[in-house]
């Protein structure tokens, strides 16, 4: 009877360590897939929880001597974020600004995103932000170019290397 005691203990026991084997791997396989999809290239047109498209990276533009184009991850896009909600919020609070120098909530902005590697190799992105009233069709294929539009439009520079905007500004009015 020990025998069989014993033969069953020790299929409880690989089983066991089968299934734990499983386990971990299952449990590795998911912190790696979910740090695999924070890398990925993100899409080039995003949209808001409105399922609105919002976001548009952009990768037909002009570069300056010394840059090349960069693929903005789903990382890079949620930094991005993250820098501009503080950077309007802090132009929002700035009492030196007027109400016509400052930029509305970040959510009635659509926004054009064109990311490079600077001279120096740094990640780099230029921000463009236009009132979602104001209408341009090809916004999500095509650079918006405008001149003027007070509030309605601002822009900026987010390292993204260094993790900090290089500074926002809003247009002058029309």
């Amino acid at each position: 009877m020990n025998g069989w005691r014993r033969l069953g203990e020790d299929r409880c026991e690989i089983f066991n360590l089968k299934t734990m084997r499983i386990i971990k791997f299952l449990i590795l396989f998911f912190l790696i897939s979910c740090n695999i999809h924070k890398n990925e290239v993100s899409n080039l047109v995003l949209k808001n929880e409105k399922g609105e498209d919002e976001i548009a990276i952009l990768q037909n533009f002009l570069k300056q001597n010394g840059t090349t184009y960069y693929n903005l991850t789903n990382k890079d896009v949620e930094l991005i974020e993250k820098i501009m909600e503080e950077e309007v919020e802090s132009i929002m609070l700035n009492k030196d600004i007027t109400e016509n120098e400052k930029p509305e909530k970040l959510e009635n902005y659509i926004r054009q995103y064109l990311a490079y590697t600077n001279r120096e190799g740094e990640k780099e992105v230029f921000v463009f932000c236009v009132s979602k009233e104001r209408k341009y069709p090809k916004w999500r294929t095509e650079f918006i170019r405008t001149i003027g539009g007070g509030n309605t439009v601002f822009k900026g520079v987010i390292n993204l290397s260094k993790e900090k905007s290089l500074g926002f500004s809003v247009n002058d009015p029309m």
